[in-house]
């Protein structure tokens, strides 16, 4: 039970028009105590004199409970409703409230041969609330996760590593961010069949055969708010444009080290990075983040060496195509060039060449008689 006396009335500065009553959020005047439960309104008031609450239920009117060592308290919020006059265009009216608490002491220690102890189990509902974090996800140029990359969209030459990071902002720090698996597809569609898997169950996907070791690394996972990973950039099989988009997806979820101790606990074993225990309690929850699309383009294939072509380098879907100027052709090894005419069809005694020594002996002829 709770009684209000004058000085309270005074310290919330309540008037005989205003009203009261038990609530947590803040209530809306223009509603007045539609809606609030009868149990969290005065049972009993006299003016600005007296009112009496009665709290037949611990649990109700947006209680706090807070337990420590040797209590139980129950936090509640005493608030006044001002007189809200419909009528007029503006209003002006200070909101007041009074905190109070009903502390119960956990143990008692009673000697009385009067006394019959009971024991009996009293369950309390757990606590609860909301929050929001804020949370990022994309690509980055180095490990430092400073420098994000640039460009509209982002550009990374192959085989370069990319740099990935999700990170959730305004968490404290018994919060785990959890990326169970990350995988690249070629379209903006988490459910693409052209799909290359980053990370699985928590670890380092097992990388494809004849790939290095290092083509795919995860740099933070399971122990703080943060997921990092880097990976060589490739490029898609059977897709045959210079520049390809690729777009990255994790599934990743928050985990509270106070609610589950094993949030932080990640083992993966080498060299595949498979997971050794299983965590499916921790999949609930999971939240699906994507973000690209970013362009991979494979080097220029004639940059070095001229792409080992002896006359034109051509780019042919990331691969050299030689060809070779006017007058001449590629020869059988398709990178050197070799004229179009044969050395023997230029020797003295071969029909070209008598052919075109008279005809030259005849243009000489002829300008010189009709010069005569």
């Amino acid at each position: 039970m709770l009684i209000a006396d004058t000085h309270l009335f005074n310290q919330m500065t309540v008037g005989p028009n205003d009203k009261m009553a038990i609530s947590r959020d803040p209530i809306n005047p223009a509603t007045g105590d539609a809606g609030i439960p009868a149990n969290c309104l005065p049972q009993e008031r006299t003016g600005v004199t007296h009112a009496k609450f009665n709290l037949t239920m611990l649990q109700t009117c947006g209680a706090y409970v807070a337990e420590s060592a040797s209590h139980i308290n129950f936090t509640y919020t005493v608030r006044k409703i001002p007189s809200y006059n419909t009528s007029v265009v503006i209003h002006r009216y200070k909101d007041s409230c009074i905190n109070f608490t009903c502390s119960f002491i956990k143990k008692y220690t009673l000697n009385s041969t009067m006394l019959v102890p009971v024991i009996e189990k009293i369950k309390l509902a757990g606590l609860s609330g909301e929050g929001a974090f804020k949370f990022s996800f994309g690509f980055f140029n180095n490990a430092t996760f400073q420098s994000p990359l640039t460009g509209n969209p982002p550009t990374v030459q192959v085989p370069d590593y990319v740099f990935v990071q999700a990170k959730a902002d305004g968490l404290q720090a018994h919060f785990i961010l959890q990326g169970m698996m990350c995988w690249a597809t070629h379209t903006s569609s988490p459910s693409d069949s052209k799909r290359y898997d980053l990370i699985q169950n928590g670890c380092r996907a097992p990388v494809l055969a004849g790939d290095a070791a290092n083509s795919i690394e995860v740099l933070k996972n399971y122990n703080s708010t943060e997921v990092q990973l880097k990976f060589k950039s490739f490029t898609w099989t059977n897709v045959s444009i210079p520049m390809q988009s690729i777009y990255i997806h994790c599934m990743v979820s928050v985990c509270d080290l106070n609610i589950d101790s094993t949030c932080n606990q990640l083992a993966c074993a080498a060299p595949m990075g498979r997971r050794r225990r299983d965590v499916s309690k921790n999949y609930k929850g999971d939240h699906l983040v994507s973000s690209g699309p970013l362009y991979f383009k494979k080097p220029n294939p004639c940059a070095v060496n001229n792409g080992g072509c002896y006359g034109y380098c051509n780019d042919i879907n990331g691969f050299p195509k030689c060809s070779c100027p006017f007058g001449s052709t590629l020869d059988a090894d398709q990178v050197t060039c070799i004229s179009e005419r044969k050395s023997s069809e230029w020797t003295l005694d071969s029909p070209v060449a008598m052919f075109a020594l008279f005809m030259v002996a005849l243009t000489v002829f002829l300008v010189y008689y009709y010069r005569k």
